[in-house]
């Protein structure tokens, strides 16, 4: 079985309308097992925010057993990637996790120490950036001198997975360039039309390598 897991209905509503014998789950978060194209999956809508994200994994790993635990999502991006680009997560951090008072780096968790993301799980070969995660809507550049994306779930995503020692693959679409002028402009249009399509195509171009 495989776990497809979001935060936004927007983001994953057109492969939940094309889930077949689609039956909703009993779990505290919205979660539904279905099959697309052979493949038997659960699609689970967390709610924005690390938390929301960490709880909803947690109970689903506890409950199921996944060969490929799959994030997807939006995310927004420097001007390094196209906006309605898909990007590969090769590392996550948690920003907005601080303990630099103590001598550790910005995003570092004391006594957690993340496995590398297997770069074979890049099936489709995407570009390939860093995750920052935060419970904030990043409208302001950060102070990061490369290429990144931020959202607002996935690096809680990655934490609770190697916990769980599932194997968790994140892939992200470029919403909006972090800092634009219209950026919230980008991203609705993301959010309404574009995004949601091709999330359903990449989904299927992905369980096709799996």
């Amino acid at each position: 079985m495989i776990l497809i897991i979001g935060a936004m209905n927007s983001e994953l509503e057109v492969l939940l309308a094309n889930l077949e014998n689609k039956n909703k789950l009993n779990t505290k978060t919205l979660a539904y097992q279905g099959f697309l194209d052979g493949h038997d999956l659960i699609v689970s809508i967390t709610g924005v925010g690390k938390v929301n994200a960490a709880t909803a994994l947690a109970e689903l790993l506890t409950r199921y057993n996944f060969r490929k635990v799959i994030n997807i999502g939006f995310a927004g991006g420097t001007y390094d990637f196209k906006i309605g680009e898909f990007v590969f997560v090769n590392q996550f951090i948690q920003y907005d996790f601080d303990l630099n008072h103590f001598g550790y780096d910005r995003g570092q968790v004391p006594r957690y120490e993340p496995k590398r993301v297997n770069p074979n799980d890049n099936l489709l070969d995407l570009n390939e950036g860093a995750l920052y995660t935060q419970d904030t809507f990043q409208v302001e550049k950060l102070p990061i001198n490369k290429p990144y994306l931020s959202d607002m779930e996935g690096a809680s995503l990655y934490m609770v997975a190697n916990k769980f020692n599932a194997n968790l693959v994140s892939i992200k679409y470029v919403s909006d360039h972090i800092g634009a002028s219209d950026q919230e402009d980008q991203y609705i249009e993301s959010e309404s039309t574009d995004g949601k399509q091709a999330i359903f195509k990449l989904i299927r171009k992905y369980l096709e390598r799996v």
